[in-house]
């Protein structure tokens, strides 16, 4: 799995059922980070906080998290995902190893119960966040 399009794609195949899953049972979308492996494995990494935190604040711990699996783990890629109540989308930021990178707007729909509808997905230029110099 060397293409940066093709490791997008199974990131993002990872990401929808487990946002799909987190919006039947509730309206709120936590954060979700993925690792992808060289063997084509994908891993959640998670962030749990003690108390309740701001979404930017949050945002920063589970990057901080994914930083720490991807190194350890030798990760080829990854996903940082997050709500955006205001748009009602789910935005998620791409990056492989090789510093390509993308940001995907992904709308929420009720279809009749609330699921991401990846037809409708939006893709922009993203920005280095795990596998860079540059770190919270």
């Amino acid at each position: 799995m060397n293409s940066s399009e093709e490791q997008f794609k199974v990131l993002l195949a990872n990401l929808a059922p487990r946002v799909d899953r987190a919006l039947s049972q509730q309206s709120a979308v936590p954060p979700i980070g993925l690792i992808l492996l060289d063997d084509g494995r994908v891993e959640v990494v998670l962030y749990v906080p003690d108390e309740e935190i701001d979404l930017s604040e949050h945002l920063n711990c589970l990057q901080r998290e994914l930083i720490e699996k991807a190194r350890e783990e030798q990760a080829v890629a990854a996903c940082l995902s997050y709500p955006d109540y205001g748009s009602d989308t789910v935005v998620a930021l791409l990056e492989n190893d090789e510093n390509y990178t993308l940001e995907c707007s992904i709308p929420v729909v009720a279809n009749p119960d609330l699921q991401l509808n990846l037809e409708g997905i939006e893709v922009g230029e993203g920005v280095v966040f795990v596998f860079g110099d540059i770190g919270p």
